[in-house]
């Protein structure tokens, strides 16, 4: 895709390679590690997991829309 005429996908091949040039292996794979262990290993009694992140957000969103406070 590197070698195409087409400007758009020359643009684009261009930005995917040098993104994952950019950035190490190690450092992608981190936060993806460190959520898998800490839901597998999430503190409290009844060792239910903490909520995945977009449902945190969900979640704060609609405490803030119901004008509840922690």
């Amino acid at each position: 895709m590197r070698l195409s005429h087409i400007p758009v996908l020359k643009t684009s091949a261009w930005g995917y390679v040098w993104i994952f040039r950019s950035i190490p292996m190690i450092v992608q794979l981190v936060p993806v590690a460190q959520c898998s262990v800490e839901r597998r290993y999430a503190r409290g009694t009844d060792r239910t997991p903490p909520p995945a992140p977009p449902r945190h957000a969900r979640r704060a969103v609609r405490d803030l829309s119901q004008g509840e406070s922690r």
